[in-house]
């Protein structure tokens, strides 16, 4: 049985066994999770304007567009245009037929 109190408990970092060990850490070295814990790096900015601007009035080819990120970027363009004119197209390639059938229907 899980109850509602552990599921409010928060996640921390805590350092390598070595370094507690070694006594290289102190307790302001325990710390939440942040985004930048997960990604080893600090979050990108995406300047969704720039990206619209850019593609705007062009043809897109998306390779493996069945794939995960294939399908989310085939997701993410289409939300920059509902309405695509005969000047704007998205190419959708994937070399299996089955996922593509799937993004097709999930776009």
């Amino acid at each position: 049985e899980i109850r509602e109190s552990n599921l409010m408990k928060k996640i921390k970092i805590l350092p390598s066994v070595t370094d507690l060990i070694n006594g290289n850490v102190t307790l302001s070295d325990i710390h939440e999770i942040e985004l930048e814990d997960l990604l080893g790096r600090s979050p990108v900015k995406i300047d969704f304007k720039a990206i619209k601007d850019f593609i705007q009035d062009k043809k897109v080819l998306i390779t493996g567009a069945g794939g995960s990120i294939g399908s989310e970027l085939a997701k993410s363009i289409l939300q920059f245009n509902r309405i695509y004119t005969r000047r704007e197209r998205i190419i959708f390639f994937n070399s299996r037929k089955h996922n593509q059938s799937g993004l097709l229907l999930n776009c």
